[in-house]
């Protein structure tokens, strides 16, 4: 069963890489950097988890949902954020547009902001929209996948510091399909910042490295390290569903290549080191916890339902959460948030199954408790 749901065409403007090596260009003026904050240092990993989510009269919360039944406001932020992400537990970053009704004809402008006295600070400014971004975990660089007009297309870029923005894949062409539930828009970088991801499902390559929809860059230069060879495919949407380890450069992705002669989630490991998790043959919305001993994503059941698996990677024992959910965020060994899903009307347009509620289950009690109405997470720290 896929879930099903329109796709919006996006249109970007096209300078190409020069080498498959992930050569850079300095950014054109329709991507001005700013001035930009210093660099703060490294932040530990709070013990807390924290989770920015939308508050009614347009103004955005960090909770501290250590304990989901009893989550605890910490920062209210008196704005809608567009992409709000963690820096830091004391720090976020996220985007404004001059034309929210069309980010893609407008211009985008990057913010971070520390939330203890709330005044933002400009990192840079494109022209399009940014549809994914991740800032480094010393909070020094910031990655984004940038979206713009008039022909459709996606880019990669890199700002290091204080330094300008720079392109690190060429103008890729977004194609026309509908979107299906195993789709990945996201940049993320592994646990040390040594390396970047970047999944653009909704692209077409020319079958390039520096144009595939997967790809592992090194964050000191941008260049390109590694490309599944799936992702180089025409129609590569199934290489993707990718999450990074806590603890260590290890990535887990979802390919439908053999390794070995088997099928399955793959994990990759500096350098080019490809393995099986062995007995999962695939996950949607995959989520560690803090530990990395678990790891919880959705599949579809027997019964043709949406349903939540958590699989121990020490002892490798699995658990089928038997709610109709999906979505899991995992807060910590014995807790998760999970979204429930409801049976479409009958004769509707889409998938059979949409979304719901969000809800917290402990896996110890199998307790579960609604989340407050309007509850959609947009970010949790730690990563």
């Amino acid at each position: 069963m896929k879930r099903l749901v329109t796709v919006i065409l996006f249109t970007l403007t096209s300078v190409a890489c020069a080498s498959p090596g992930g050569s850079q260009t300095t950014a054109r003026p329709s991507l001005a950097s700013q001035t930009a904050t210093p660099a703060p240092s490294p932040t530990q990993a709070s013990a807390k988890a924290l989770i920015i989510v939308p508050s009614p009269g347009k103004k955005t919360r960090v909770e501290d949902v250590t304990d989901p039944v009893h989550p605890v406001s910490v920062y209210t932020v008196a704005m809608a954020l567009r992409n709000a992400r963690f820096i830091s537990a004391t720090e976020i970053g996220y985007t404004t547009t001059n034309q929210p009704d069309s980010p893609i004809d407008g211009a985008t402008t990057i913010w971070r902001m520390n939330l203890d006295d709330m005044q933002p600070h400009s990192v840079a400014t494109l022209q399009g929209d940014a549809i994914a971004l991740a800032w480094s975990p010393d909070g020094s660089s910031i990655a984004f996948i940038a979206y713009t007009g008039p022909l459709g297309e996606n880019r990669l870029w890199l700002k290091s510091g204080s330094s300008e923005p720079r392109t690190i894949t060429p103008l890729i062409p977004v194609s026309g399909r509908e979107y299906i539930s195993t789709d990945q828009i996201t940049v993320a970088f592994s646990p040390d910042g040594k390396f970047l991801l970047m999944v653009d499902t909704i692209v077409t390559g020319d079958g390039s490295d520096v144009s595939a929809t997967f790809q592992i860059r090194r964050t000191s230069d941008g260049r390109l390290l590694w490309v599944p060879p799936s992702a180089r495919k025409a129609n590569a949407y199934g290489t993707s569903m990718a999450v990074w380890s806590h603890l260590s450069d290890r990535l887990y992705y979802a390919d439908p290549d053999a390794v070995g002669g088997k099928t399955g989630i793959h994990v990759w490991e500096p350098f080019d080191k490809v393995s099986i998790l062995a007995g999962v043959t695939g996950w949607t919305s995959p989520s560690l916890s803090p530990d990395d001993r678990f790891v919880a994503y959705e599949v579809d059941g027997t019964d043709g339902k949406p349903h939540i698996t958590v699989r121990d990677l020490q002892s490798e024992t699995v658990r089928l959460v038997t709610q109709v959910a999906g979505q899991p965020i995992m807060l910590s060994d014995s807790e998760l948030l999970e979204r429930h899903f409801v049976r479409q009307i009958d004769g509707a347009p889409g998938p059979p199954y949409i979304a719901d509620r969000y809800f917290a289950l402990n896996l110890t009690t199998n307790a579960e408790t609604p989340m407050p109405a309007g509850f959609e997470p947009m970010d949790i720290w730690p990563h």
